[in-house]
């Protein structure tokens, strides 16, 4: 994350715009993974000390995170699996219901959904938006 922010504001002759991607878990406490919590809360630290450093540049680079809630992937329907089976439960699903009643939407996000986001924070249509974190968990950290 760290290289990837500044080498692609250094490749950024003309200004652009960086989008690191978060996670909720780096606003709230997640007791299962707690050093997954810690990366994605260095991810938001580095993306805002990164907007304010480019932009004092006066370079046009912008630097903002996404950070997502549970979307519906592959690699989340496996850690809902595995954590099932860490509960002693055999089916995923009720657990995922259980952890859909606290998001207010009451819905996983769609791959698209974040992706949107991202292109919305990468566009023109955001110039004026850097060291933001556009939060797309469907609620649940305002609760």
């Amino acid at each position: 994350m760290f290289l990837g922010t500044k080498l692609g504001a250094e490749a950024m002759r003309h200004g652009g715009s960086i989008v690191n991607v978060a996670s909720i878990a780096a606003f709230v406490g997640l007791p299962e993974s707690f050093s997954y919590s810690a990366a994605k809360g260095a991810v938001r630290a580095l993306s805002r000390s990164a907007a304010v450093h480019y932009a004092r540049q006066k370079r046009g680079v912008r630097v903002n995170v996404v950070a997502p809630g549970s979307t519906r992937t592959e690699a989340v329907q496996r850690q809902f699996e595995r954590m099932a089976a860490e509960r002693g439960d055999s089916a995923a699903a009720d657990l995922v219901a259980e952890i859909l009643r606290t998001v207010p939407l009451g819905r996983m996000a769609e791959p698209r959904e974040i992706a949107d986001a991202i292109v919305f924070l990468a566009s023109d249509e955001a110039s004026y938006i850097t060291g933001a974190e556009l939060l797309v968990d469907g609620g649940l950290t305002a609760t």
